[in-house]
């Protein structure tokens, strides 16, 4: 299954780089000069990050003229993602994005590829403000208003907008927190139209920069 193929690699990817980071981290990282209080928030050429969390999802489509909206199920997100700072203000990158129910019933996953300009208004603290496109594939298997919705691997365009805090560890490594929102706009499947799935929720990440 796609999905679950997804986060078995995610899974995979995330403890290479956990392992990779702890190895540099042991490796007494230069320090940045912190004589000035902004060198503590490093935010300077190419980094990796991880991203886990916890949201909710929630679908939306229309079928013979009626709107219908599902329950918000909670589930869990996870990321990984690898980009370039062009400033203190300014950083770009590209990521791959998961989300899935607990236990899987009723089933609802999403695996996404996003690119997403995360901006810093205050070069000296680690505040910022994140948009973001991508393309989003979606299984599903549920009863929403008495419609039964059973698809696999369906795609829709992505758009997100978030914000959040990092923290300076020492060196090049940074942890934060953020919130993302975030909406995919499904093909139509048959009978069933303007299918939209939004999640959000808040994640924990970790910015190693090399």
């Amino acid at each position: 299954m796609m999905a679950k193929k997804f986060f078995s690699g995610l899974l995979l990817v995330m403890m290479v780089v956990s392992f990779s980071a702890a190895v540099a981290w042991s490796e007494d990282t230069p320090q940045v000069d912190s004589d000035t209080p902004d060198s503590r928030y490093y935010r300077d050429g190419f980094f990796v990050g991880v991203d886990l969390g916890v949201g909710v999802g929630e679908l939306k489509f229309v079928k013979d003229g009626d709107k219908h909206v599902g329950d918000k199920e909670t589930g869990a997100l996870a990321g990984f993602r690898a980009g370039y700072a062009f400033s203190r203000v300014f950083v770009l990158d590209a990521g791959l994005y998961g989300y899935s129910i607990y236990g899987g019933d009723p089933k609802l996953q999403l695996a996404a590829a996003m690119v997403t300009g995360n901006f810093y208004p205050l070069p000296d603290k680690g505040y910022f403000l994140k948009v973001g496109v991508g393309r989003g594939r979606v299984d599903v298997d549920t009863e929403i208003d008495g419609n039964t919705l059973e698809f696999t691997e369906i795609e829709g365009n992505m758009f997100g907008l978030g914000f959040g805090v990092e923290f300076p560890m020492g060196g090049k490594f940074l942890v934060g927190g953020s919130y993302d929102y975030r909406l995919t706009y499904l093909d139509d499947q048959d009978d069933v139209t303007d299918l939209v799935l939004r999640t959000s929720g808040l994640t924990i990440q970790g910015k190693l920069y090399f």
